[in-house]
């Protein structure tokens, strides 16, 4: 059986919303709509019957934070060392070859859109290697990782060589082959899951009727 990885980005913090400024205490809290975000995704996910999750964070409270909100919606209790993996390795500060402490704090303040294709390879490879053994390491389970913006556009990049952006909770379903992962689905929007689970809905409830 295929293993496949579940990847997606934390929900909405208030460092995602202009105006905000890093040394803001509460720069990274979740805002409501991030915990709704961070629902709506674990409620699609419930709806995809992924067999043995394996949750993956960086560790930082966002992405903890956005796990649980995930899991609780899952109806899935996440336990230590048996379904969640919490890995610094992938933390949104990874070291990122050929950058400069000045470009490494403008990459980490979300202007990453604007940099080369290049950067974000370098980037991408060691999350690829981070990831890669964390999904050797539990080959029984399907992995959902839930991680960063930045890092997910590293990664991606490095998988398909195209810069790809991930909305906050947004889902890209990888594959693990022999030696990379690869794109097993088209990006999915918190958008397009929305609409998914208001057609699901619709159809549930035209049953009813029948």
């Amino acid at each position: 059986m295929s293993q496949l990885i579940y990847l997606s980005r934390h929900g909405t913090v208030k460092i995602n919303k202009s105006g905000v400024a890093l040394n803001d205490p509460h720069a990274y809290d979740l805002l409501e709509e991030g915990v709704q975000e961070c629902r709506d995704l674990g409620s699609y996910l419930r709806t995809l019957n992924i067999q043995n999750p394996f949750f993956v964070n960086s560790g930082l409270a966002r992405t903890v934070t956005s796990t649980q909100l995930v899991a609780d919606s899952m109806g899935i209790e996440i336990i230590p060392t048996r379904n969640y993996h919490s890995c610094a390795a992938l933390e949104e500060d990874v070291p990122w070859e050929g950058l400069t402490n000045k470009q490494k704090e403008e990459y980490h303040c979300g202007r990453h859109r604007k940099k080369p294709i290049k950067f974000a390879l370098g980037l991408g490879a060691e999350v690829h290697q981070e990831l890669y053994q964390i999904a050797n390491d539990h080959p029984e389970h399907n992995l959902i990782a839930i991680l960063h913006g930045g890092i997910n556009l590293g990664l991606m990049t490095y998988i398909t060589g195209k810069l790809k952006f991930m909305d906050n909770c947004g889902l890209y379903v990888l594959e693990k082959v022999e030696d990379k992962f690869r794109v097993l689905e088209d990006y999915i929007s918190p958008e397009q899951m929305r609409k998914a689970m208001e057609q699901a809905k619709q159809i549930r409830a035209e049953m009813i009727v029948r």
